[in-house]
């Protein structure tokens, strides 16, 4: 019988809450960690690599959490880079008619 899929890890809590960074970016403190979380999710890359670059651009031995989105669209699940609001050239966002955000930030 074959097993369920596993969640994406990059999805999952221990990701997405940028709670767990100090561990995860810790090339040799955190590969116990990153063993287990390889062994319960789907990892960026693949079942047996106990070492992934992050989906929010850390660098390996960065202790700060990945800065969460404001945009208020996404519920603050994207990477600040990697936020689906529109920005203009220079990174700010897109303003309306009215001079805010497409997101009411």
């Amino acid at each position: 019988m074959s097993q369920p899929p596993r969640p994406k890890f990059t999805l999952s809590l221990y990701c997405t809450s940028r709670k767990f960074c100090d561990r995860c970016r810790n090339m040799d403190g955190g590969k116990v960690w990153r063993d287990i979380m390889r062994q319960t999710h789907e990892t960026p890359a693949g079942p047996q690599a106990t070492e992934w670059e992050c989906p929010h651009g850390l660098p390996w031995g960065e202790s700060t959490p990945a800065p969460k989105c404001r945009c208020g669209n996404c519920g603050g699940e994207h990477a600040t880079d990697r936020c689906p609001i529109p920005r203009n050239f220079d990174g700010n966002y897109q303003l309306d008619s009215r001079g805010t955000p497409p997101c009411g930030c």
